[in-house]
């Protein structure tokens, strides 16, 4: 222990930072969490406070101070408001981006709810047939591909696109990049 408090001693996990990543992580029953930062460069835990707040975030920029933070071009988080609004006003010029783990995670419910809208506006325009066709392309939509069923082998490349290409619209995440992006 003691040649790692030595050697945290000599290195500024700090200094030099340019893409970062910012994520909570529950460790604890009762609510406890730990808000993480991360080098995207290195790969490394910079910074981690209880927490996970705008107070806990701006604690980290508060020890970043203000040279650091402008020294920023990009940061990753999930979707939480409270991570995008501190990022804006103490690093103005970062590039806001979704992690990957929560975009990806989120295309499935993203996906079905598309997928829904189109069988609704298929049914309220009285293209009965089509919207039966695509009624039961949810559990295909579901499903990996090898695992496919004749039937909904048939429709699938037909209702993934329409349920896409619905989706593609509806990303959250595109209203909260920056327009530099």
């Amino acid at each position: 222990m003691r040649v790692v408090t030595e050697a945290s001693g000599r290195t500024n996990r700090l200094a030099g930072l340019r893409r970062i990543g910012i994520d909570e992580i529950f460790y604890r029953k009762g609510e406890r969490f730990l808000l993480c930062v991360v080098d995207h460069d290195t790969g490394r835990l910079v910074w981690a406070g209880k927490g996970h707040n705008d107070i806990t975030l701006e604690a980290f920029f508060d020890l970043l101070g203000e040279d650091r933070s402008a020294q920023l071009t990009h940061v990753s988080a999930d979707g939480a408001e409270f991570i995008h609004e501190v990022v804006r006003a103490r690093a103005p010029a970062v590039v806001i981006c979704l992690d990957a783990f929560h975009v990806v995670a989120g295309l499935p419910r993203r996906l079905m709810r598309s997928a829904a809208g189109v069988w609704n506006q298929l049914r309220r325009a009285g293209d009965t047939s089509a919207a039966s066709a695509m009624k039961n392309t949810r559990w295909a939509l579901l499903k990996n591909p090898p695992d496919l069923t004749g039937n909904q082998r048939k429709t699938w490349p037909e209702s993934l696109t329409w349920a896409a290409y619905q989706c593609d619209g509806d990303l959250e995440f595109r209203q909260r990049v920056s327009p530099n992006w």
